[in-house]
């Protein structure tokens, strides 16, 4: 099996697909098979672990996440601008440990 990395995942997260995938899921949950309850049970627990990390994160991180993850802004252009450099460093520890945590499904790598 090959495992979608965490700054794979992470960027699902940010650029706001993993919610897009749960809420068509949601939708579509009559015609899920096996694997779809799988990946839905996945992505699922990402957007819970996730979400509940980042609800206590100031918004200008939150942002400076995103803009990471969607525009490929390095990390380094916010160093204490946005927040101490140790704190986005130890944040970022967080989230790729939050993300590689996870229990990966067997047909995940679709979503890759």
């Amino acid at each position: 099996m090959i495992r979608v990395t965490p700054t794979r995942l992470l960027e699902h997260y940010f650029k706001g697909k993993a919610h897009a995938m749960l809420e068509y899921a949601e939708t579509h949950q009559e015609n899920m098979g096996r694997y779809g309850r799988e990946n839905f049970n996945f992505w699922i627990e990402l957007v819970d672990t996730l979400d509940n990390y980042t609800k206590d994160l100031a918004p200008e991180i939150i942002e400076m996440e995103k803009d990471h993850y969607k525009n490929k802004k390095p990390f380094g252009e916010f160093y204490n601008i946005t927040a101490p450099t140790a704190e986005i460093e130890r944040i970022n520890r967080d989230l790729r440990r939050l993300a590689r945590s996870i229990k990966q499904t067997e047909r995940i790598q679709a979503t890759r």
